[in-house]
């Protein structure tokens, strides 16, 4: 979740530099300077609809939430139970 600015890219770009095959999910309002990466994923995480959507069939070992917190999302949906990682 995340992967085009500050922490998020940096991170997105570390992981890989390392080797690791990387899919990231933005809102896909920016685009995205890194290259190397599997999957661009883009979609509203704050609807459920669209985040179940584009995580129905993607099964991951690992998720790393950058943008967790935002002051004007009043419900936190639990990312992990979209995709095989339950």
């Amino acid at each position: 979740m995340g992967g085009t600015e500050f922490v998020g890219k940096a991170f997105l770009q570390q992981l890989i530099n390392l080797g690791y095959s990387v899919d990231f999910l933005t809102t896909g309002r920016r685009r995205s300077t890194i290259s190397g990466y599997t999957t661009h994923i883009k979609c509203n995480r704050k609807k459920r609809s669209d985040l179940t959507a584009a995580l129905k069939h993607k099964q991951y070992h690992y998720i790393v939430d950058i943008s967790a917190y935002d002051r004007g999302c009043r419900h936190f949906i639990p990312i992990y139970t979209h995709c095989g990682c339950a």
